[in-house]
């Protein structure tokens, strides 16, 4: 899932606001795992990013063994927005997907409230579109691929039993 090119690292802005070389940039919360701040555009009073401090290129990287991840991810996003006053059940949370992302680094979208968004910001940030996912569709995607990890083929399972 992680990218090991320093020569990205070095020219990808996330990751330089995420070890604080930005300091343009207000941390409005952090922990070892995420850095998060306003979006300089954004799409209603709440708009915030959630983004990995490990450089993850983008949530079509993610894999069923980084469900935890995204999970801390989505909660961490709850609480800078409860924090901030916003209210999770008037959210939206989710990623751009690829090739629809301006920066290639996995960030999380909290935006809040939806009804104060723009017509253009519902476009940007529309459900189901093919641009933009949510964070539970791409919980239930993670689920989906680790579950089909586990899964034992029906015809592997009798060579199984005769080892």
């Amino acid at each position: 899932m992680s990218t090991n090119d320093s020569k990205l690292h070095d020219r990808c802005i996330f990751c330089k606001i995420a070890n604080l070389q930005y300091p343009e940039t207000r941390i409005l919360y952090q922990n070892e795992e995420f850095v998060v701040f306003r979006d300089i555009r954004p799409a209603a009073d709440h708009h915030y990013l959630v983004v990995t401090k490990q450089h993850i290129k983008d949530p079509k990287n993610l894999k069923g063994d980084d469900l935890e991840l995204l999970e801390r991810l989505v909660a961490t996003g709850e609480t800078v927005l409860k924090n901030a006053g916003g209210k999770s059940e008037e959210a939206r949370f989710g990623f751009h997907w690829p090739p629809f992302t301006s920066v290639k680094h996995l960030h999380l979208h909290v935006i809040a409230p939806v009804t104060s968004m723009t017509f253009m910001s519902r476009l940007i940030f529309r459900e189901g579109s093919y641009w933009f996912v949510t964070a539970n569709w791409m919980i239930n995607r993670l689920k989906s691929m680790r579950n089909e990890k586990t899964e034992i083929p029906p015809n592997s399972r009798s060579s199984l039993e005769n080892t």
